[in-house]
């Protein structure tokens, strides 16, 4: 059973590609914690205007905008 065992020497990393610390290499998670919150922003944003009365979605525009003819 003994064979099977990692020497306590040799470091387990759970990724390939995990940078040491556990944060992501290059900054990059600061970016995408900058993309998640811009999608969060932008679906706020179209949720407030979808309540709002005059921005009400009008169907046969956007298919006129699409190229459907109705």
């Amino acid at each position: 059973m003994d064979a099977f065992r990692q020497p306590p020497s040799a470091p387990r990393r759970t990724c390939p590609h995990a940078a040491p610390g556990g944060t992501a290499p290059g900054g990059k998670r600061a970016l995408r914690i900058a993309a998640w919150a811009a999608l969060a922003a932008v679906l706020a944003l179209g949720f407030w205007g979808y309540t709002q009365p005059g921005m009400k979605l009008n169907w046969e525009t956007l298919a006129a905008l699409c190229g459907f003819g109705l």
